[in-house]
Formats: C-alpha cells, structure tokens, sequence
C-alpha cells in the first residue's frame, strides 16, 4: 500500500469533506475571485442546501485563552 492510499483509507469525515470541498469549488468556478467574504458565504448556504448538506450559519465559538474567555468568536459554518 502506498502513502496516499494508506491516508485515503485513514482520512476521517472524507465524503463529507469532499462534498464541501465540491460545494466550494462550485462557488468559486460561478463566483470567481474578488467578492468579500459575505457574499461566498451567502453562495455556500446556497449550494449547501442544494446538495442536502446539513449546516448551521455565525455559530458562536468560546475560545479560552490564559483564563480569559476571548470574544466575537464566531463559526462562519458548522456542519454535518
């Protein structure tokens, strides 16, 4: 067995990561590049849909850093 397919055989969540993967490349052969940030993840929540995958959009995300809770820590997607 070589490298690559002893890490395919490994690789956790892989159809689901290929599916994202897909839904992000789908984007940005339609989109292209130059948009901000907002306007892919409005694509994406477009596409995810579309494909059936199951998400979540700005879920928060407690970060500890030193004992002190850090802020405006935000998922731009939490899926599957």
């Amino acid at each position: 067995m070589n490298l690559l397919q002893e890490y395919d055989d490994t690789f956790l969540f892989k159809n689901e990561t290929y599916k994202i993967i897909g839904c992000a490349m789908k984007v940005h052969s339609e989109l292209g590049s130059g948009f901000l940030e907002a306007v892919y993840q409005e694509a994406l929540s477009i596409i995810f849909e579309k494909e059936d995958i199951p998400f979540k959009k700005e879920e928060p995300l407690e970060i500890n850093f030193l004992g002190h809770k850090l802020t405006k820590n935000i998922l731009r997607f939490c899926m599957f």
